[in-house]
């Protein structure tokens, strides 16, 4: 069975547990989603045959915490420890997606910026060199900040009770934002102050084409993960 064909049969069984037993499994779901290096077949394959299992007990009037243990995190762990890592060409592939996907993004909303307002002022130049250090900054300081998330998420996931208050949700949200805005102030600031000898004229069209030409790529490399 594809990896696909598992998540959506995992998304039909997973129904049948009572809403409890569902918080319960969904935060193991989770945590195990989140650790990439796994192999994400591996990993679906796995999660369906812990939801059997979990049905199973819960018809024979177990819940979801006493089949998992009072030490979830430490439970999931486990299992963590037994799943083999996802193979390097499929690491490669997912690694090459966050970094060079964003690059297509800006390239095309930047043709298509600079093709509207080719008809009201003259297309001023790029500096390659500064956008190529705006662009590494971005990057870098996105991978910071993703890694942190998945910790973040990991950690409150296991830690949730099944509400959380309106003020740990504003405050979520804050940290997110904050974290957002400095990722974005890094990629602006060297296009502002930093000037460097490699200006060159880049027609909105070559960069359309180019952002464009990225875009697909990288859709193929996802398809084929």
């Amino acid at each position: 069975m594809k990896t696909n064909e598992l998540i959506e049969l995992n998304n039909e069984k997973r129904e049948l547990l009572t809403e409890e037993n569902k918080r319960e499994y969904e935060k193991v779901l989770l945590y195990l989603r989140l650790e990439w290096r796994l192999s994400n077949h591996a990993t679906e394959e796995l999660l369906n045959d812990l939801l059997d299992h979990l049905l199973e007990a819960q018809q024979n009037g177990i819940t979801a915490e006493e089949f998992f243990g009072h030490d979830t995190e430490g439970f999931v762990k486990d299992l963590i420890a037994e799943l083999p890592t996802e193979s390097r060409r499929n690491t490669t592939a997912l690694l090459s997606i966050l970094t060079i996907m964003p690059l297509g993004f800006i390239l095309v909303v930047n043709g298509l910026a600079n093709l509207i307002t080719s008809f009201f002022i003259e297309p001023k130049p790029v500096d390659v060199g500064a956008f190529v250090v705006s662009y590494i900054l971005l990057i870098t300081s996105f991978l910071i900040m993703l890694k942190y998330v998945i910790r973040y998420l990991k950690k409150d996931e296991m830690a949730a009770t099944g509400k959380s208050s309106m003020k740990k949700r504003v405050l979520q949200f804050i940290k997110l934002y904050l974290l957002s805005a400095i990722v974005f102030t890094l990629f602006i600031l060297p296009l502002v102050f930093l000037h460097t000898p490699f200006v060159y004229d880049i027609p909105w069209y070559v960069s359309m084409i180019t952002g464009g030409i990225i875009l697909i790529v990288m859709y193929v490399i996802s398809k084929r993960i």
